[in-house]
């Protein structure tokens, strides 16, 4: 089905993985979710279980759920990102030299990883619509935004060390980028 924004989603039923934070956003737009395993997704779609999952468009792919879903929403509502992540004690006891290979080689495989998404995120969105999926751009992504804000600001705040704010600046820096 497709869905333009959140007076569309209003008591839709709608598959999670089970990751509080999206189930809370989703909830707070007015789906009702279910937390259902992946490998269930495509019975529980099938038999209307659910209406709708959420997934990036290669596990849509990857698990046929083209074959029981008819549309694809493109509400960009998530920012899939790989870091390359160490303990900050660990780092500050490596040496210079090592403190710099490990930056430069981490720059590099940032770089390469945000390149194979977007490249493969077209691909599979491509499969996709080859397959039959019809395409749904036309999302009132403010109104999800709006919407799920309060969900993510309390989240962010539970979580301390200034989240919250960071994520404005972010948020503010990806807006000026627009």
């Amino acid at each position: 089905m497709p869905i333009n924004s959140v007076a569309d989603l209003q008591g839709k039923k709608m598959r999670m993985s089970g990751v509080a934070l999206h189930t809370n956003m989703w909830n707070s737009a007015g789906a009702v979710c279910s937390s259902i395993a992946l490998g269930e997704t495509f019975n529980a779609l099938s038999q209307g279980v659910v209406e709708m999952q959420e997934n990036p468009y290669d596990m849509i792919y990857d698990n046929s759920f083209y074959e029981v879903q008819e549309y694809v929403n493109q509400t960009d509502h998530v920012y899939s990102a790989i870091l390359n992540l160490i303990a900050a004690d660990l780092y500050n006891d490596l040496d210079e030299e090592m403190k710099g290979w490990l930056d430069e080689t981490s720059a590099e495989m940032q770089q390469w990883v945000n390149d194979y998404y977007f490249e493969h995120r077209d691909e599979y969105l491509q499969k996709l619509i080859d397959a039959g999926m019809k395409v749904n751009s036309e999302v009132d992504r403010d109104s999800m935004k709006e919407a799920m804000m309060p969900v993510i600001q309390q989240y962010l705040e539970e979580q301390g060390g200034g989240l919250w704010e960071m994520y404005q600046e972010i948020c503010a820096l990806s807006e000026a980028d627009s």
